[in-house]
């Protein structure tokens, strides 16, 4: 038995109805979890994401994040650090700047064009 058109419609209708749903929901579970943390959602001004911060540094022409490191990180060798210092997660210290080991794709792709 073939569907009548009203019935083929009223299918569509409820498909996307059901999906603009899923996506508000998301949307909403995306913005109630990231205000739970710490992190802020600003469409525009200083942000202190990660990849933010290394597209920071690729507008000024190095690779390292723009971020200050803490100065008793510097003055003690790797071995002596205490493990309360402050400094950044996810990210190499490495002679004095923070690099980051995931690689530069999605700051490039995502973060730079809006930058």
């Amino acid at each position: 038995m073939k569907p009548t058109t009203t019935t083929g419609a009223k299918l569509g209708w409820m498909t996307a109805t059901a999906l603009a749903a899923v996506v508000v929901a998301v949307g909403f579970f995306y913005g109630w979890t990231v205000q739970t943390t710490a992190a802020e959602m600003r469409p525009n001004g200083q942000k202190s994401d990660y990849y933010n911060l290394l597209v920071d540094g690729f507008k000024e022409g190095h690779l390292y994040m723009k971020v200050a490191v803490d100065p008793q990180l510097l003055a003690l060798r790797p071995e002596q650090r205490p493990g309360s210092a402050p400094y950044l997660l996810d990210a190499s210290l490495y002679q004095g700047r923070y690099y980051l080991y995931f690689g530069v794709t999605p700051a490039v792709l995502l973060f730079w064009p809006f930058a």
